[in-house]
């Protein structure tokens, strides 16, 4: 079961998706992982971090840095280092499926455009 009382996908996965979720997750203390699974919650937008959290945004950029650093992954709003961590976490069984966000009809579009010939 997830925080929320979901079920959670790492019931659903091999032991090895399992191992690799724990692997890319051990080098988090608690209040590295408190701030991965706000940060999730709440979108990506520091803004809405820090008021839930009670901390000033330049705090956690900050701390979002630094645990950033202790994954060896990229953290922001996009990118393949904030994906790996967000699967990681649902895969650990730490967020639910729930926290990966609904595709938005044309946002591809969006994303695309600089790309389109």
């Amino acid at each position: 079961m997830c925080h929320d009382g979901t079920t959670s996908l790492a019931h659903h996965l091999s032991p090895a998706a399992r191992a690799w979720a724990a692997e890319l997750l051990a080098p988090l203390r608690p209040d590295q992982m408190r701030l991965l699974t706000t940060w999730f919650d709440h979108g990506c937008r520091a803004t809405e971090v820090a008021e839930a959290l009670g901390l000033h945004h330049n705090t956690v950029a900050a701390r979002l840095s630094k645990t950033s650093a202790a994954l060896c992954r990229q953290l922001g709003e996009q990118g393949s280092g904030t994906h790996e961590v967000l699967l990681a976490l649902c895969a650990a069984g730490v967020l639910p499926l729930a926290t990966l966000p609904p595709a938005t009809p044309g946002r591809i579009n969006e994303l695309l455009m600089p790309y389109a010939s």
